[in-house]
């Protein structure tokens, strides 16, 4: 049976709709399809981006926390030298003055935890404690009439603990003024040479 010209218009028209239906819908969904891809990789570079900066800024607050830890170290040991040399200052004398070290100690201590050793942030805390007690002893100083032995205890105290037995010694080899702290670390203790040596290792990142 043969088809009309009218019936083959209509089938062709059909046909070629169906497939234009069909590339359309290919087509959409490939555009779709790359659009979500581009989202997709939008969203990890954010993503990455984030996490650069959250690590960047963890690194910050690494490198200051040591950098203050190290420096309250060696601000307490230039006071401690002073003190038991009995070196003189103008005005006051070998009178002890109040050691200035961050309040915020623990939070410090807190974010080092990630590349410290427990051992190492015991260390240091306990370090902390025994400055908090030499900066009790001179805010109960009686100037007038106090000897400043309870202080000069506190400050043997802190020196045997860095030093060991040959802090006495070291103290005839140590200029005030002049401070080298590569040569007073290398005197130390052990586990206080490893201590401060990280400290400074990251604080000079």
């Amino acid at each position: 049976m043969s088809l009309d010209t009218t019936t083959l218009a209509a089938i062709y028209g059909g046909a070629i709709g169906l497939v234009g239906s069909a590339i359309g819908g290919i087509a959409s969904y490939l555009g779709s399809k790359k659009a979500a891809k581009v989202n997709i990789d939008a969203q990890q570079r954010v993503l990455n981006e984030e996490k650069i900066k959250e690590k960047e800024e963890q690194e910050q607050i690494l490198r200051t926390s040591a950098r203050i830890i190290y420096i309250d170290i060696f601000t307490v040991l230039k006071e401690i030298i002073r003190i038991q040399t009995k070196i003189q200052k103008p005005n006051i004398g070998s009178a002890p003055e109040g050691i200035s070290i961050s309040r915020n100690y623990s939070e410090h201590i807190a974010n080092l935890s990630g590349d410290f050793q427990l051992e190492q942030l015991v260390l240091i805390n306990k370090l902390y404690g025994l400055v908090w007690r030499l900066q009790q002893d001179i805010l109960r100083l009686n100037y007038i009439t106090d000897d400043y032995n309870a202080i000069r205890f506190s400050v043997n105290i802190i020196g045997v603990e860095l030093f060991g037995a040959n802090f006495f010694s070291i103290l005839d080899e140590i200029e005030y003024d002049n401070l080298d702290d590569r040569k007073i670390i290398s005197r130390m203790e052990p586990q206080y040479y490893g201590l401060l040596d990280s400290l400074k290792g990251i604080a000079l990142l």
